[in-house]
């Protein structure tokens, strides 16, 4: 059943992100590709780039961060798919598709049975989880959904005793560190699994205990670099509750809300495909009354309500590894959640920080869904309620597919000039590149071109302006008597 099942998912998310296979990359990944034109080897990408963020000269920020698999993982994109942006589209598909199979395994843990199946799959194409999935510059946030959503699994199959060894804890203990050197949250679930499982499987203590060597190790290994390779701070560091306390906790909530509101709700906001794809800045209020003549609001709504009738039927046994698990995944929500309103919200507008960053809802949802699974005892939920939630369930999935496929063709509609320019300079490099004095310019106004304005080094002065082709091939791109010259659109 869970291959079939995970089949079935894979074959839909595959036809609703088809089009994502002509994007191109945007935003930050601009800045990541321009910061790391000069290197060559996979050693400078990778390990020698795994605190690239604390040194970059472009658009510097963040220095307080430190995710070297992130780095790791992008490095190795630019090694081995150079330009390619189809393979680093693939990649970022097939990050998503290792999330809806963990998922599934953890989901079908807990209670065995197609309900499982109905939250992965309502998940797999869940509109606001596309920009996670189609920008290339924090897909690789994927993997610590992937090594979290293991985590949890080993954690419940311990609890409920089904793997109790150490050697158990010792795969738990690798999840979450390679989770941690990812995004720094999973830090947070590594200490409330310690005392979890130290409250609940005393006779397991000591291994429990391993688990606080996460963060441990963890601010060893961040402290130890920036003793090695000293940094300098170009923002002011993040202070929670610096608003305020009842307005950081107002941020707090209301991130949540907004999330909830816009996962639940897709058709009730309007979006803006871009260098982010975000919520539109017209959009005042993320959080407002639905319009209840809307076919995917009243399916929205008959869906909650139906879960909402499986909780208040619900017959689960208080502190029972379902529970716990639960509580653990809310854990994740509300320290997620917690995270962005203190470390953003401090400096930003929340509902910039909101409507810009909507990547941010891709975590939100996958471990509320998990949550939400958990807390429900399926196999004493009436076969009729379980019938409503599934077709329910199955008319949303279809608005969010269809809406999903629809904006990624929209943008790779949009992206159809870049694409073929990098590959026309591609093709270019590969054939002259060797020359005696090789060099190329392309005017920004020639198509698939354009002057990326939030492109600047540390030390530019402040009119200094970089095109897109010049932040991809710096080595080659010149204003000085160029070998090769791109002005004008090409006659046809």
């Amino acid at each position: 059943m869970k291959a079939i099942a995970f089949a079935a998912i894979a074959f839909f998310v595959l036809l609703a992100y088809s089009p994502s296979f002509m994007h191109v990359p945007r935003a930050d990944q601009i800045m990541y590709l321009s910061e790391v034109a000069g290197k060559k080897t996979w050693w400078d990408l990778t390990v020698g780039s795994m605190d690239l963020n604390r040194h970059r000269a472009f658009n510097p920020g963040d220095e307080i961060l430190f995710r070297p698999v992130v780095y790791f993982w992008l490095g190795s994109e630019r090694y081995f798919f150079g330009y390619n942006f189809l393979l680093w589209q693939a990649a970022g598909i097939l990050l998503h598709l290792g999330v809806l199979w963990s998922l599934l395994r953890l989901l079908l843990a807990i209670h065995t049975g197609w309900p499982a199946v109905l939250f992965t799959a309502f998940f797999s194409v869940l509109f606001v989880n596309m920009e996670m999935v189609v920008w290339h510059h924090i897909n690789s946030y994927m993997l610590f959904v992937i090594c979290i959503l293991a985590a949890l699994r080993r954690c419940y199959l311990i609890l409920n005793g089904q793997k109790d060894r150490p050697k158990d804890y010792a795969v738990l203990f690798l999840w979450l560190v390679i989770a941690a050197f990812t995004y720094e949250l999973a830090n947070v679930i590594a200490l409330a699994m310690a005392i979890v499982l130290w409250c609940l499987k005393p006779q397991q203590r000591w291994w429990s205990f391993c688990l606080v060597l996460v963060p441990l190790l963890y601010a060893a290994a961040s402290l130890l670099n920036a003793r090695m390779h000293p940094f300098t701070f170009t923002q002011s560091l993040p202070t929670a509750f610096a608003t305020g306390p009842v307005q950081a906790i107002g941020n707090w909530f209301y991130a949540m809300g907004a999330w909830f509101y816009a996962g639940l709700f897709p058709g009730e906001l309007e979006w803006v495909l871009g260098a982010r794809n975000m919520i539109a800045p017209n959009e005042t209020h993320l959080i407002k009354f639905v319009h209840v003549t809307q076919w995917p609001t009243l399916l929205a709504l008959a869906a909650a309500g139906t879960y909402g009738v499986c909780i208040f039927k619900n017959k689960q046994v208080p502190f029972s590894p379902p529970r716990v698990l639960a509580g653990l995944a809310l854990i994740l929500v509300l320290t997620f959640a917690g995270l962005i309103a203190a470390g953003r919200g401090s400096r930003i507008i929340m509902w910039d920080v909101l409507r810009v960053n909507t990547y941010y809802m891709y975590m939100f949802w996958v471990f509320l869904l998990a949550g939400l699974y958990a807390w429900v005892d399926w196999s004493s939920t009436g076969i009729w309620r379980k019938r409503l939630l599934c077709v329910f369930t199955a008319g949303l999935m279809l608005y969010n597919a269809g809406k999903l496929y629809a904006a990624n063709e929209e943008q790779a509609r949009g992206n159809n000039d870049i694409l073929v320019l990098v590959r026309t300079i591609d093709m270019l490099i590969k054939e002259h590149g060797q020359e005696p004095g090789f060099s190329f310019y392309v005017d920004a106004r020639y198509p698939g071109n354009y002057v990326y304005t939030e492109l600047r080094r540390w030390n530019d002065p402040l009119n200094r302006r970089y095109s897109f082709i010049e932040a991809l091939y710096p080595q080659y791109f010149t204003t000085n008597s160029p070998k090769y010259k791109f002005l004008t659109r090409p006659s046809q």
